[in-house]
């Protein structure tokens, strides 16, 4: 049986993948952002205090920052710092 082996255009080859590719699709951007949104009206609506409302926006806001500023930018960081090409 014949092995095909595909072609990667120039494009694709000199770029590293997506990180938001090798995610499934309750960990892309948008179910994280819907997550912390829910979460934050979610604490409001049930209990209307201020001091469970905001440490719980708190809590998101930095679940929000590491998972969608630093994570993927650590990996692209690595994925550029693996490259041989380079």
């Amino acid at each position: 049986m014949p092995v095909v082996i595909s072609k990667l255009s120039a494009k694709q080859a000199s770029q590293p993948a997506s990180f938001w590719k090798l995610k499934p699709w309750w960990c892309q951007p948008w179910s994280i952002v819907l997550t912390g949104v829910i979460v934050i009206a979610g604490s409001w609506i049930v209990f209307h205090r201020f001091w469970i409302s905001l440490p719980a926006a708190v809590a998101v806001g930095i679940w929000w920052c590491l998972f969608l500023i630093l994570v993927p930018a650590a990996y692209q960081f690595n994925s550029l710092q693996d490259d041989p090409r380079l």
